[in-house]
């Protein structure tokens, strides 16, 4: 027996160095695991900094921009700058020199005359940001009358020329723009997509399009019970 636990004696103490050995490596390698996740965590960070930078600079130089859809392919004629200024002052009423239009050109891709596709949006490049803020603010006042913008026989629409990540941002609204137009309240929705209005002379943001939405429901219930109640 106590042959046994001499021959055992040696192979115990290379077991116990060698578990010392992978208990140190193991403390390594999750002493660099820590410091690995602090620097993933620290880039994922400036990433999002710097793509949100990016977008606010794409956005800030698209701020002179204005898009017009439903223009019917070639009615331009070659000379696109003189049909927006002709839409402008004839459709709108507001008159602007064509030196204000820095660039007007179509959206390019797709074939120009296949029937089967919608025609090609056109990017209105204003030469001033009041300019196009005065031209825009004239198809708000439209849309708000009930009027449309026609031209020549065609159903004119204008947007704000916005990068892709905002308007998809912005388009979640849609519901919630609907609703405050049925309940006839002004909004504005500020870069790069938070809804803004004024409620019973308090002010609202809303970032998320569904807290919105359920707050102009539970609301609009609201001021029906207390109508019902006055009744």
């Amino acid at each position: 027996m106590l042959c046994k636990t001499r021959s055992e004696k040696p192979w115990t103490s290379l077991g116990m160095s060698r578990l010392e050995a992978a208990e140190s490596r193991i403390s390594d390698l999750e002493d660099e695991n820590v410091g690995l996740r602090e620097i993933v965590e620290r880039n994922v960070k400036k990433c999002s900094v710097l793509e949100a930078a990016q977008q606010d600079a794409n956005f800030r130089d698209r701020r002179q921009n204005l898009v017009l859809v439903g223009l019917k392919e070639k009615l331009e004629e070659g000379k696109p700058e003189i049909c927006v200024r002709n839409i402008i002052v004839e459709a709108l009423g507001i008159p602007v020199d064509q030196t204000q239009l820095q660039r007007v050109h179509r959206v390019p891709g797709g074939p120009v005359m296949d029937e089967n596709r919608s025609p090609r949006p056109i990017v209105i490049r204003f030469l001033c940001f009041l300019e196009k803020e005065k031209v825009f603010a004239a198809v708000k006042r439209r849309y708000r009358e009930g009027q449309r913008v026609e031209w020549k026989g065609c159903k004119l629409s204008f947007f704000q020329d916005l990068p892709r990540e905002w308007a998809e941002k912005r388009k979640k609204f849609s519901e919630v723009r609907e609703k405050l137009h049925s309940l006839d309240v002004r909004f504005t929705v500020a870069p790069p997509a938070q809804m803004r209005f004024t409620w019973k002379g308090k002010r609202m943001r809303f970032d998320d399009h569904r807290k919105a939405l359920a707050f102009l429901n539970k609301e609009a219930i609201g001021s029906c019970q207390m109508d019902d109640g006055l009744l």
